[in-house]
């Protein structure tokens, strides 16, 4: 039991308002207007669950091509656990929901677009039979963790952490185009008719018409990727995916990181268990990246030398809008100094 002065109490209250001021400040209007049905008491396992208090998480915005529609993904919490004799939980009776909603540019209307319910079933299709499941919810369906819009805004190509599910907004049918082993890096090509993604340290493609997969780049492992950013350029310069389609889909230009002298550095759990990162401590080796461009239609992938580069890494690269030229940014070591070529 503490007593507090006038003096203690003061900035406590102070704090306290300043963070009211920040909660009205950031959870969205509308979130102030629902009906008292759908207003739940705020309990100690509330305030931990997940999604946050809010109720809901709106991520991953994403236009169409012709800018005329927006959609995100939804996430809303289920209604806590009845409350049973014996400690608290914070766990929730079911994992939370996912739904994508759109948005029409002109009308300012939303709408849902894929509920919950077509998102388990396109899903749940795709799942592997075997594999790692959620430990707290352990019969709960692949979730998603991506989707990009077709070039003509009337299907979804929907990612999970190891499927790609192509769905038809206009009737609804889910096909399953690749599934069966964790990939990463997802995306569509502009034209729409691949899905390009890294499974096993390696660049593959997906024709969308087809399902059919082939491999895209050399084959990659661990110390050798082709178009996967390692740890140093995933954590450190933030590239979620090491390739990049040019405009008009004819060829993609990737990194090759070789790792071979890159030193280890082990991070240790909690529980004890070490796991060991590609990370170059002060005066070690630097990743060893090169640059490709390779035509999708096939043939021979050809390096892109860069001239009077400086030793350090290649954190951003671009193509220009007609498709004939790369822009690449040259970071030093020191990342004082920055080129583009």
């Amino acid at each position: 039991i503490y007593t507090l002065s006038l003096h203690d109490a003061l900035p406590i209250c102070l704090r306290l308002f300043i963070y009211l001021i920040a909660i009205f400040a950031v959870v969205p209007a509308y979130a102030w207007q629902l009906p008292t049905s759908q207003i739940q008491p705020l309990t100690p396992e509330r305030i931990l669950a997940q999604p946050s208090l809010n109720g809901e998480l709106l991520h991953q915005l994403h236009w169409t091509s012709d800018g005329t529609r927006l959609a995100w993904l939804r996430t809303t919490a289920p209604a806590p656990r009845p409350s049973t004799p014996g400690p608290p939980s914070p766990r929730l009776s079911a994992p939370p929901s996912t739904e994508i909603w759109s948005l029409d540019a002109a009308t300012a209307h939303s709408r849902l677009l894929v509920s919950a319910a077509q998102l388990v079933t396109a899903l749940g299709a795709a799942a592997p039979t075997s594999g790692k499941q959620d430990d707290d919810h352990p019969s709960s369906p692949i979730h998603l963790t991506g989707y990009a819009w077709s070039p003509d805004g009337r299907a979804l190509l929907l990612v999970t952490p190891v499927s790609l599910v192509w769905l038809d907004l206009e009737s609804g049918h889910a096909r399953t185009l690749f599934s069966g082993s964790e990939l990463a890096g997802a995306e569509l090509s502009p034209d729409g008719r691949y899905a390009s993604f890294v499974r096993e340290h390696t660049l593959w493609l997906t024709t969308i018409a087809t399902g059919a997969t082939r491999r895209f780049t050399p084959p990659g492992f661990s110390e050798l990727r082709e178009g996967e950013p390692d740890w140093p350029y995933r954590n450190e310069l933030g590239l979620r995916s090491a390739y990049w389609w040019s405009p008009d889909s004819t060829r993609i230009a990737y990194l090759e990181t070789d790792d071979h002298a890159t030193g280890k550095y082990s991070l240790r759990s909690a529980d004890g268990r070490e796991s060991p990162i590609v990370y170059p401590l002060p005066g070690t080796p630097l990743p060893m990246v090169r640059l490709f461009v390779q035509p999708v239609a096939g043939g021979p992938r050809r390096a892109i030398a860069l001239d009077n580069v400086k030793p350090g890494y290649l954190p951003r690269v671009n193509w220009t809008p007609d498709s004939h030229q790369l822009t690449v940014e040259s970071l030093t070591r020191d990342q004082k100094s920055v080129d583009l070529f």
